[in-house]
C-alpha cells in the first residue's frame, strides 16, 4: 500500500516542533485491485487538527486469484510445504 501523493508537513525552525499523528483507514479489499484504485485514506493531523487527507492506492496490480491458487495455498499453509 502506498500514498497517492507526498505528504509534507514544515517545521519552522523558530518554533517548536509540531505534533504530527496520522490516522489511516483501508477499506475493505476485493481483488483485482489496479495501481491508482483508491482502497483507502491517511489523514494527517498536526497539533490536533485535520492538515490533510491523502488516498491510498498498491505500488502493483493485484490479480484476482483463481480456485486452484486458493487450493494450493491453503495446502501449503496446512501442512507448511512449499507446492
Amino acid at each position: 500500500i502506498t500514498v497517492k501523493e507526498n505528504i509534507t508537513v514544515l517545521n519552522n525552525s523558530q518554533k517548536e516542533e509540531k505534533n504530527v499523528k496520522y490516522d489511516i483507514k483501508v477499506n475493505e479489499l476485493t481483488a483485482p485491485i489496479k495501481v491508482g484504485d483508491t482502497i483507502g485514506r491517511i489523514m494527517v493531523y498536526v497539533d490536533g487538527k485535520l492538515d490533510d487527507e491523502i488516498g491510498l492506492t498498491v505500488s502493483y496490480d493485484i490479480k484476482k486469484a483463481s480456485i486452484l491458487k486458493i487450493l494450493l495455498r491453503n495446502l501449503r499453509d496446512i501442512f507448511g510445504i512449499n507446492i
